[in-house]
């Protein structure tokens, strides 16, 4: 039970000409002979009418705010894929950065683990074991997030490789006279747009071997040392060989190791899928 405390309040008459001066007013001695203006005066008026639009703008404010409160509690995941049988890296935001995943609820079907107050590793298994999809739930602020995650099964990149001009190599081949091959990893484009820190990767060694027919001419294998921006000096190989390249020799390409740089910014050498390739001097 509550006790209300009811205050009364008495009104006392005036019964002088100085009742008709309002008390928001100074006080002034009017003498009895002199007449006394009985409008309200000017300063009372404006009172009266701050006092009205600052009630208005609290109902205003009041019904709007929420709709406001909502609106700032959004919040999105960095990424909408999250690859098979690895680490992933997710980043979760909001408008008015209030979220703390270290002080929040997570419920999750996959292995997670908060990095700081918006990042979590998640560990996502092979798809064969937990299905196409994963969903994290994050409760915090006496609400309730869920986010649903689809799992893709990652295949080790194709590597292009470019010449020293920026010219594709293809089946075309290339001139006797060129210098340079640049290896570039190509990411998966569904990964690189859903799920970007997971396409992160360098070709680390390759084995170029100078042949004519079946007959090798040389050979030399290049490490991550002399293959700075993946870039290939092609007289490393010509030193190495039996003569400088002719018409109708030709390169064959090997990607023996790559690097991929993890979601933690970890970095690790995996075997690429790439099969060796034959290029063609013309």
């Amino acid at each position: 039970m509550y006790d209300f405390v009811v205050i009364h309040s008495t009104l006392t008459q005036i019964n002088t000409p100085l009742q008709l001066i309002d008390n928001y007013l100074p006080l002034q001695q009017v003498p009895l002979n002199q007449k006394v203006i009985t409008h309200p005066p000017f300063k009372i008026q404006l009172k009266s009418t701050m006092r009205k639009a600052i009630l208005t703008l609290g109902i205003i404010v009041g019904a709007w705010a929420p709709l406001v409160s909502q609106a700032q509690l959004n919040i999105h995941a960095g990424q909408k894929l999250l690859v098979a049988n690895r680490l992933n890296h997710i980043h979760f935001n909001n408008s008015n950065q209030e979220l703390d995943l270290e002080e929040a609820f997570i419920s999750s079907e996959l292995p997670v683990r908060v990095v700081n107050a918006s990042t979590l590793d998640v560990l996502a298994p092979k798809v064969e074991e937990n299905g196409p999809s994963a969903i994290i739930k994050i409760t915090f602020n006496e609400e309730v997030y869920e986010f649903s995650f689809q799992l893709k099964t990652q295949v080790g990149p194709e590597v292009a490789v470019y010449s020293e001009n920026r010219d594709l190599i293809g089946k075309k081949g290339i001139l006797a006279s060129t210098q340079q091959f640049i290896f570039e990893p190509q990411p998966d484009p569904e990964l690189l747009e859903n799920a970007p820190n997971t396409q992160r990767y360098r070709v680390s060694r390759v084995k170029l071997t100078l042949a004519n027919g079946m007959r090798p001419l040389g050979d030399f294998e290049y490490t991550a040392e002399n293959l700075q921006r993946g870039i290939a000096d092609l007289n490393k190989l010509y030193h190495r060989s039996s003569r400088t390249p002719q018409p109708g020799d030709r390169i064959v390409i090997e990607v023996l190791e790559m690097l991929e740089m993890q979601a933690d910014n970890s970095v690790v050498a995996i075997q690429p899928t790439v099969p060796p390739r034959s290029i063609p001097i013309r």
